[in-house]
């Protein structure tokens, strides 16, 4: 059901977004390397007012059911799993 997850910050908490990467969700859970999620940046560093956010892109059109939560494709999911380091 999943089609995309898409990462951005909000530097001091306002726009304009930056987009940190967006991948497909049905592709195996893994930390990728920003430059591989269509990121615009090598890194980025993140200040205490900006704000990290996800957007999940659903196609659930093929579905006559319900679909519950989990962890499977087969399931409705949205995970964005973010790696990070401190100074």
């Amino acid at each position: 059901m999943g089609r995309s997850i898409i990462g951005y910050r909000l530097p001091h908490g306002h726009g304009p977004a930056q987009l940190l990467g967006r991948v497909n969700p049905q592709l195996p859970q893994a930390f990728y390397p920003l430059k591989q999620l269509h990121s615009e940046f090598d890194g980025v560093e993140v200040g205490d007012d900006d704000i990290i956010m996800a957007r999940c892109v659903y196609d659930s059109t093929s579905k006559t059911q319900d679909v519950g939560m989990g962890p499977t494709h087969h399931d409705e999911m949205c995970n964005l799993y973010i790696m990070y380091h401190s100074r």
